[in-house]
């Protein structure tokens, strides 16, 4: 009589059977573990969709990593991954496809269903610090528009604040990053742009990163505690080794000067901001120190007690190499987020 009571004679008696058990089961399963699913509307929702794309070899590898509380799609270029071999939701074969159209096609597959963060990952992602569950912890936590580890081309050219637990990013790398639902609906910063992909891959992941920086650079964080490394990066003759990728790198400058044309003729003019996409090229390009990011610290920190004093007197010293170093506006304090100090 206690289920008749439940299902039956309820407020809720004009829903089916099929959508109140659905609401238990949200009840009693979903809030203990909120990392899997949760109920919107009448449907169950991914909360993370993981895109990875690679070798089958290397994605085959980098599948067991991910935590088994979220839906997993996976792209190939190379051979197809064997339907009895798959242990995951979905696998897609796409063969000698470029790096922007593999994640597009990932893209166009996640979309079909609803999620909180779709995380696209390279088949040569390696976790040096934390874990993917952590990264979706701090996702559910933090809720960024666009959330990114801490990748070691960043940490080793001293483009992050070692005394950070989340800042936002000053430069960033496309191996991993997380979107959130809304940011993949309006489809500004993604899909990505293929338009280049004869001259390289690297021309899309610049324009890619101009939009985040500018478009998003107050909903974007990289969280510290995240360390990914590039592991598995090979070129020869200005192309991506065969046996590490099948991806072509292109010449640098060409690369850059496909990405200004493209920026400029969508975006308009840009600054001539020292160490970016749009560096001056009559002028030296400066090497990041410690110094400057102690600096970009005290600034935040100052911000934080509302010792805005303190702060302006930072900037005056400070501004024009934080300008040009590390591309981050510190002229206001909402350009500088809420941060955690270690």
């Amino acid at each position: 009589m206690t289920f008749a009571k439940i299902f039956l004679f309820t407020p809720q008696k004009k829903l089916s059977i099929a959508k109140q058990l659905t609401k238990l089961f949200a009840k009693r399963y979903l809030i203990r573990n909120q990392n899997t699913y949760y109920v919107s509307g009448d449907k169950l929702v991914s909360r993370f969709v993981y895109l990875l794309q690679g070798s089958s070899q290397r994605v085959l590898g980098l599948a067991n990593l991910i935590p088994h509380n979220s839906k997993l799609i996976t792209l190939t270029y190379d051979r197809d991954i064997p339907a009895e071999v798959v242990h995951w939701s979905t696998q897609l074969f796409a063969p000698g496809s470029t790096w922007a159209e593999g994640r597009n096609l990932l893209l166009s597959e996640a979309l079909r269903e609803t999620f909180d963060y779709c995380i696209f990952l390279d088949d040569d992602a390696e976790i040096v610090k934390g874990n993917f569950q952590l990264f979706q912890n701090l996702l559910l936590k933090h809720r960024p528009e666009i959330g990114l580890p801490l990748c070691d081309v960043i940490k080793h050219t001293h483009r992050y604040d070692s005394g950070l637990v989340i800042q936002r990013p000053v430069a960033l790398d496309q191996i991993v990053q997380a979107y959130s639902y809304k940011t993949a609906l309006e489809q500004i910063a993604i899909p990505f742009i293929t338009d280049f992909d004869q001259i390289g891959w690297w021309v899309s992941c610049e324009i890619n990163q101009f939009i985040i920086l500018s478009q998003y650079s107050e909903t974007t964080i990289q969280f510290n505690d995240f360390e990914i490394r590039n592991s598995n990066h090979g070129w020869v003759g200005g192309e991506a080794d065969e046996v590490v990728s099948l991806y072509k790198a292109g010449e640098a400058k060409e690369v850059r000067k496909a990405a200004r044309n493209y920026i400029v003729e969508t975006f308009g003019p840009q600054q001539s901001i020292g160490n970016s996409l749009f560096h001056n090229p009559r002028k030296p390009l400066q090497k990041y120190g410690l110094k400057h990011l102690e600096a970009f610290s005290q600034i935040c920190e100052s911000f934080q007690e509302r010792n805005y004093r303190k702060s302006l007197k930072i900037c005056k010293n400070q501004a024009l190499l934080l300008l040009n170093q590390m591309h981050v506006m510190v002229s206001n304090n909402r350009n500088i987020i809420k941060m955690k100090i270690r």
